[in-house]
């Protein structure tokens, strides 16, 4: 009886530990995020958004200018949204994958660049600041940033 006690115990112990062994999130000042297309004109070809999670705001970025390859050295202009927006998406920065940041900046896959349909992913922590296009057809992404894919998908699909 002791011994099976003894057990149970220690199968407690383990469980409680394991469940508490979490990846700590990725810390960003802010992400942004969104998607474009080189085969199409207007605002509605080049989209993209800002969480500041200094702040906890949402903009969106009225500017149509493509990011450059292989360096999106642009300035967005940032128009704040509202709060029932941001609550909506908040929370993308606790979903980057460390193997995005293992990557280096620019294409996630080699296809990005003339895929009709790209993501932009940009963070900054602290005084760096990391950018990365990956196609919008996540076949073509490595799959351990498929969890993150959909998160961008599913974020831009509520923003739109």
């Amino acid at each position: 009886m002791r011994l099976l006690k003894l057990a149970v115990i220690l199968l407690s112990f383990s469980l409680l530990s394991a469940c508490s062994k979490e990846e700590p999130s990725i810390q960003s000042d802010y992400i942004v995020f969104g998607a474009f297309s080189m085969e199409c004109f207007g605002d509605q070809c080049f989209k993209t958004y800002k969480l500041d999670n200094v702040q906890h705001h949402l903009y969106e970025d009225t500017t149509t200018i493509y990011p450059a390859f292989p360096s999106p050295e642009r300035q967005g202009q940032y128009v704040l949204k509202s709060q029932a927006l941001y609550d909506q998406v908040k929370g993308l920065s606790d979903k980057i994958p460390a193997s995005l940041l293992a990557m280096p900046n620019g294409d996630v896959n080699i296809h990005a660049v003339a895929d009709a349909y790209t993501y932009y992913v940009e963070i900054q922590q602290g005084d760096e600041k990391r950018h990365w296009y990956m196609e919008a057809d996540k076949a073509n992404v490595p799959s351990s940033l498929h969890a993150f894919h959909s998160e961008i998908k599913a974020r831009i699909d509520l923003l739109r």
